[in-house]
């Protein structure tokens, strides 16, 4: 067992080298990542039969649905530390990278915590509530009110002059961060709130923590990938927000009733379906409207 986790995360990374080579356009870089997911999608299938199957399908999309959201969080820290598009792969490379070292541990956690206390269902599904009406009430984040960049501010020796690229820069024999230092600091930050509810979330659909690290695992590293290609349309995309947050609400009920009533992942998967056909029929309708 311990020889196939060493040889999936070598893979993983080899595959990350490969994607770090660059697409002619960011959508192969989607293609890429998505194709990756459902080739492991279609082994665990044949090794682990078809329930495995269909509980790691529903686990990615749940997970790749809520990194939407992710996305326009890194629009607004880019556009407030103006980090130019040349240098923005660079640091999603590094936070989607700290992201996929941090979310083993959370899983691991979240499980014992599950088995350990029946409890925890009703936490989970509380904390899944939480976040849909926090989504629903938010307008964005204020970054230079925040305390990580007043703490940033105070404590971090910063150069906020024209990083180069560079995340640190040395000067007159000190070390100082620069602005794009600061954008990875909000990134990996952004990743580690939102995985308070992507690890709830993914949990609801399985305890199983190989299909839930793995699932977990090629959401979040497709995320640079998204992010470059879906770059160009924040504003088109901004009417997906109901349906991120239906897909919350519907994953906190489900994780809160889990005690006691069983939902198959069969049905969780129509209904995630369901939600997102109809809410993109409804943008498209909107665009169309406004033209």
């Amino acid at each position: 067992m311990l020889l196939f986790w060493v040889g999936f995360h070598l893979f993983i990374l080899g595959m990350i080298f490969l994607d770090l080579k660059g697409f002619k356009k960011p959508i192969w870089g989607v293609i890429f990542w998505v194709g990756l997911a459902l080739g492991a999608n279609a082994l665990i299938g044949v090794f682990l039969g078809k329930e495995a199957a269909l509980t790691f399908f529903t686990a990615y999309l749940v997970e790749t649905s809520l990194s939407i959201d992710n996305l326009f969080v890194f629009f607004m820290i880019f556009s407030f530390f103006k980090i130019k598009k040349i240098y923005q792969s660079r640091v999603l490379f590094w936070g989607v990278l700290g992201a996929f070292v941090c979310r083993i541990s959370f899983i691991l956690i979240g499980i014992t915590l599950l088995e350990s206390f029946s409890w925890m269902y009703f936490v989970f599904g509380i904390i899944l509530f939480i976040s849909a009406i926090y989504l629903w009430k938010s307008h964005g984040i204020n970054i230079q009110e925040s305390w990580l960049f007043v703490w940033a501010k105070r404590w971090l020796p910063l150069d906020e002059k024209e990083h180069e690229g560079h995340f640190f820069r040395k000067k007159e024999g000190k070390v100082y961060v620069t602005t794009l230092f600061l954008a990875l600091l909000f990134v990996e930050a952004a990743d580690l709130l939102f995985a308070v509810d992507s690890i709830p979330a993914v949990l609801a659909i399985t305890k199983d923590p190989f299909l839930a690290y793995t699932s977990n695992v090629f959401a979040v590293l497709g995320l640079r990938s998204f992010y470059l290609c879906l770059a160009e349309l924040q504003e088109k995309l901004s009417c997906l927000k109901p349906a991120i947050l239906s897909i919350l609400l519907f994953i906190g009920v489900k994780m809160f009733i889990s005690p006691f009533f069983h939902i198959s992942n069969l049905i969780c998967l129509l209904i995630i379906c369901f939600i997102f056909i109809f809410f993109i029929l409804i943008n498209l309708n909107k665009n169309k409207s406004t033209k």
